[in-house]
């Protein structure tokens, strides 16, 4: 069995956003890697992970199409910021994908954010 990187702790859906609360597991050992002595998030895993969050609310497998906008503002080390929200909007575009807006973030400050489009 693999070892999970986060554990989506809660879900929560507000008027027009779903949003979730966080825990990254900083003994993974992908931090170990990338880097030593230097924990950092994987930008690829920063982006899966709102993936990951629409899809667990909705019960479904969804998967990437295409990356529209990414911003990574802030590095996330996962010794200093083990506990993160995450915020999706979503649209359906007109050829039925779906657009999701994602921001990651914590009480002090955003880290990334990005629009993609899943099916």
């Amino acid at each position: 069995m693999k070892q999970p990187i986060y554990d989506i702790e809660n879900m929560e859906k507000r008027e027009d956003e779903l949003l979730f609360s966080v825990k990254l597991m900083a003994e993974h050992p992908i931090f170990k890697g990338h880097f030593p002595d230097h924990p950092i998030l994987p930008g690829i895993i920063s982006i899966y992970m709102v993936k990951d969050c629409f899809s667990q609310y909705h019960h479904v497998d969804y998967t990437f199409f295409h990356i529209i906008q990414c911003k990574f503002i802030k590095i996330i080390d996962p010794t200093l910021h083990s506990k993160l929200n995450i915020s999706v909007k979503n649209a359906l575009s007109n050829d039925n994908k779906i657009e999701l807006s994602g921001k990651i973030f914590n009480k002090i400050e955003t880290f990334v954010t990005l629009k993609i489009l899943i099916v």
